[in-house]
């Protein structure tokens, strides 16, 4: 009876101090952006809007950068999300076959208990500069004026 007490209690006393971690589930290190593409003088939603110029199933987020190929954006609640793990300041907006577009991401470092792995922190996005243009941000949602 003794020994199994003995094995319960070596069993559980790693599970302690997992569950003592004020970090555990929340290790963000990434941040997380949306954005829509609209018509620069309507305002129209390009994607989502009716009549659509562009399919969702064709526009999404890519990069030149070794290691990140292919689409790295996703369709939530008719709008594109994206989460960058690295800071990668250039990323291609791709709408068609024919017809892709560069965004200039400006970030600041920021450093939390719970993510620690950089010396200077994670990139939190601060600005996109599209067309030449700084796009607006709506709430969490970039504008995208085409």
């Amino acid at each position: 009876m003794i020994k199994h007490l003995k094995n319960l209690y070596f069993l559980s006393l790693p599970l302690l101090f997992i569950s003592c971690d004020p970090c555990r589930g929340s290790r963000v290190c990434a941040d997380t952006f949306s954005f829509k593409i609209v018509d620069n003088s309507t305002g129209q939603d390009m994607v989502f809007g009716s009549p659509s110029i562009y399919s969702s199933d064709s526009v999404y987020l890519l990069t030149n950068r070794p290691g990140y190929s292919g689409n790295m954006s996703r369709v939530d609640n008719k709008r594109f999300v994206t989460t960058i793990l690295l800071p990668i300041d250039t990323f291609f907006l791709r709408l068609t076959f024919a017809d892709t577009d560069t965004l200039f991401l400006s970030y600041d470092y920021v450093q939390t208990k719970c993510c620690n792995y950089s010396p200077r922190g994670f990139g939190r996005l601060q600005r996109i500069t599209y067309n030449q243009n700084i796009a607006l941000q709506v709430g969490d949602t970039y504008i995208l004026k085409k």
